[in-house]
This record gives C-alpha cells, structure tokens and sequence, in this order.
C-alpha cells in the first residue's frame, strides 16, 4: 500500500489549440484511504488519474508514492491496478485467463497464478464462472472480472476510472456495495473518479471536488455537504441542487434583492455588500418557525419520488424555481399557493466571489 502526493501537479496539453487541464493541484492521500474525484465532464479528474498510473506525462509539480518521486516512472513500475469505464476484457478468454493475464505476464509459476485467481474469485463471487467466455456474463459481472484482474496483481493502487457508468442503476447500487466492502477487507489506497456524486457520497472517506483543473474542496462527504467551501460546491453536490438567492447583507441583516416588497432577514453570519443566501431543499419548512424568512410561492412542478415529493416553486425571490424537499405522502396540486419557511440557522452564505461566509460560531446548525 501507499501514500499518494501532488505538489503543484500541472497538465498541459500542447498544440493549434493548447489546453490547460490541471492547474497546480495539491493533495495528499493516505495509506488505504479510498478517495472519489468528483466533478462535471472536463474537470481534469480523469485527466489526473491518469497521471497518477503513469498514462499521462506530467506537464510540471510532482508526484510522490511514499517519499519516491513517480514522476518519470513507466507504469509497470508503479504498482497499480486499474479498472477503466469499458471492461476491456478478452473476448476469446475465459473468465480464469483474463484474472490470470496479468500475472502470466510478470511469467509467476502456473501455481502461484491459480492460488491467487481462485482466491480472488472466490472474494468477488466468481467461482462458477471461471470457464465462461465475457458474452455469456452480465455488466456486474464482467465488471467484477476487470476489477478481480487488478486484485490479482495487488498493487499499492487502485485506480478506478468511472467504473459503474455503463450498468444500469440497480447494478450500479450492488457494485457500489461490493466496491465499498472489497476496499474494507483489502485496506489498498483506492483512487474513484466519477461524476456521479451518489457514488462519492456513499463510497469516500474524503472526496475532491474539481472543476477546471483546479481542487475546488477536498474533505468527508458530510464536511463536503454540510459545509461547502463555495458556490460551485454547494450547487454540484446535493440532488435537487441547493437553492441560491440574491441579497444584500447589512451585519447579519440580509435583504433579497429581486424582490418587489423586500424584507430583511436575520441569519448566523457577518457580512457586508452583496452576496449569495443558499438552503438546501430538505431544509424548508411548510410550517411557520421563529425567524424563519416567510415566502409566498406558488408550485409549478410536482415530482413524485415515493419517499419524498420534490416541489419546483415560482416566487418573487429569486428568477429559478425554488425546490422544497416533503415527506412522499403529500399530494401538493400544480397552481397551489403555498407559503415557505427559510430557517436561518439552516442557511449558507457566499460572499460576492462565491466563497462561503463563516458562520458564526453562536449557531451551528444541528
């Protein structure tokens, strides 16, 4: 197993159109941490996975597993086993001789390869299809063939590139189980990109939110929820993303500013001039709370989800439809008029560059 650290890593693709992919990044990983890269397309997530298993040249900075410096080292010497989105599997090999190929190719003995693909299947549930052909398996499964491949060889790294996108989403909810519980018992420093933050939400012990190149925060999935670093973060990681609205802060005083009747508001923060107010959907209320900011909406979507019911309001407080989160028993009606209650101690303020306001440390919300 290994630590993994970037300092000042830089990627530049060069030519007619030169691009700038990942800017300066610093990061530590680790031993045995499993850590998601999250962000939309083109972030440089995949980008830097890459470079981490030696795919890509590094453009400038510096890449340490341990205390060595990786980065001139061709990609058999560092260690890694991959598992990329495609499967990438041999269609005229057996289950057996696709977990096998890597090790037959480092030349271990005939026995040595038995004992560790056979145990290896026997941790993925992989015993009775050891004779069979890639056609004849299902998505899981052939996944779990590629990820049981880079087991094999058990490198210092894991390196998983967007594994889950092509299975459908009950398959993607059992392989993210079987991810999770395999990295429990293995204890290998795992690196997951994906742009689907359910699978960070669920599967990291720190994630790193990237947009154009560059670390936008890195923490827990909580700390990353409930305390996003900016605007970026806060509106990429949550479903339905959070709510923003405009104001001008006076103290701890905010008033919206797209509102006709505008009204201050009080909430846990200090700040002066323009800002953005956030509040995720699960954090309204229908029902009247001291303080909370009252707003007049009316409801223009329904989405009925089971558990919950997602309601898309139109207000005077902000142009985008605000979207409450409530219990899936009720049945709102398109063109209801309802009132909402923006409880201040559930509020996130950004200030005009989009970074969060410190809340004060009087009211931290449960």
């Amino acid at each position: 197993m290994s630590s993994i650290e970037f300092v000042k890593l830089d990627k530049v693709y060069k030519g007619l159109n030169s691009f700038h992919a990942v800017k300066g990044v610093d990061l530590s990983i680790n031993d045995g941490e499993f850590v998601v890269f999250v962000g939309p397309s083109g972030c440089g997530k995949s980008t830097l996975l890459r470079m981490i298993a030696g795919l890509e040249d590094i453009s400038g900075g510096d890449l340490y597993f341990g205390k060595t410096r990786v980065n001139a080292m061709a990609p058999k010497e560092r260690g890694i086993g991959m598992v990329f989105q495609s499967y990438a599997l041999y269609p005229h090999m057996s289950v057996y001789d696709n977990m096998a190929f890597g090790l037959t190719l480092e030349k271990k003995s005939s026995q040595t390869i038995d004992q560790k693909v056979r145990e290896v299947a026997g941790i993925l549930q992989l015993e009775h299809l050891l004779e069979r052909k890639p056609k004849e398996l299902s998505g899981g499964q052939r996944q779990r063939v590629a990820i049981g491949r880079a087991i094999v060889r058990q490198p210092n790294v894991f390196l998983f590139d967007e594994p889950l996108s092509n299975l459908d989403a009950s398959l993607r909810v059992q392989m993210r189980i079987e991810i999770t519980k395999l990295h429990q018992k293995l204890k290998t420093t795992s690196i997951y990109v994906t742009h689907d933050q359910i699978e960070a939400m669920t599967m990291a012990d720190k994630i790193v939110v990237l947009n154009q190149g560059q670390i936008m925060q890195v923490g827990s999935p909580l700390e990353i929820y409930n305390n996003p670093a900016n605007t970026f973060v806060a509106g990429f990681m949550g479903s339905p993303t959070m709510n923003f609205v405009q104001v001008n802060a006076q103290g701890s005083q905010m008033t919206p500013t797209p509102c006709d009747n505008p009204r201050s508001f009080e909430v846990p923060f200090q700040h002066q001039g323009p800002a953005t107010l956030g509040i995720r959907p699960e954090h309204i209320e229908l029902s009247p709370l001291p303080g909370a900011l009252a707003v007049e909406c009316q409801i223009s979507v329904v989405e009925h989800l089971g558990n919950e019911t997602m309601l898309y309001l139109t207000s005077e407080l902000c142009e985008q439809p605000l979207v409450v989160a409530v219990a899936g028993e009720k049945s709102p009606q398109i063109g209801e008029d309802l009132t909402i209650y923006l409880p201040a101690e559930r509020c996130h303020l950004f200030d005009a560059n989009g970074e969060a306001v410190t809340r004060l440390e009087t009211s931290k919300p449960n």
